[in-house]
């Protein structure tokens, strides 16, 4: 078990109901909260402890790492394992990740389309580089029909029918096959 990893977290914070062969969205995403929240604060209450030294530690040299990520969100995992330890790298990773997640959950619980578009860009190139390849080559597959095949009307009609707000409340957006699921789980 690699300290950093989540697997490790999932050990330490006790999360038996985390189950590899029955996965809940609900349990994942709140765990995956919890760990970053934890994350995010550990690294700000570093960074303000370590505000009065004068000159560069390890620790804020890795803080800065961590505050230059977005612009560099693609950077090569070789690349950090080559220069952090093996925990500071899932670290960056995981954050890197989370933000783009978190940017996700947020455009589609505001029913924002375009946003999603944008962030499934970004997924594309993860998926790619990591073990799920056939994910990402799916995600081609729609870009590619979105941009070249596709007409008006079919995109209108298949983004229109991606999201649904069931309750009519703003910021009340869920992904339609998410919506089925739950429906058919309680019949």
């Amino acid at each position: 078990m690699t300290p950093g990893s989540l697997r490790y977290y999932k050990v330490k914070l006790d999360r038996k109901e985390l189950d590899d062969d029955k996965p809940s969205h609900n349990l994942a995403d709140e765990f995956l909260r919890t760990v970053f929240t934890a994350m995010v604060r550990r690294m700000w209450q570093s960074k303000q402890s370590n505000t009065q030294d004068l000159g560069p530690t390890p620790t804020s040299i890795f803080l800065s790492e961590i505050n230059n990520l977005v612009d560099r969100n693609l950077l090569s995992s070789d690349d950090l394992f080559d220069l952090y330890s093996i925990t500071n790298t899932n670290t960056i990773l995981f954050i890197r990740d989370m933000v783009v997640y978190l940017e996700f959950c947020a455009a589609i619980k505001e029913g924002d389309v375009g946003r999603i578009e944008e962030i499934l860009k970004r997924i594309t190139i993860m998926l790619q580089s990591g073990k799920h390849s056939n994910y990402a080559l799916e995600l081609l597959r729609f870009r590619f029909n979105i941009q070249h095949r596709w007409s008006e009307n079919r995109k209108n009609a298949i983004f229109s029918s991606l999201l649904m707000n069931t309750k009519g409340l703003p910021h009340r957006w869920i992904p339609s096959d998410m919506y089925q699921a739950s429906y058919l789980q309680i019949y």
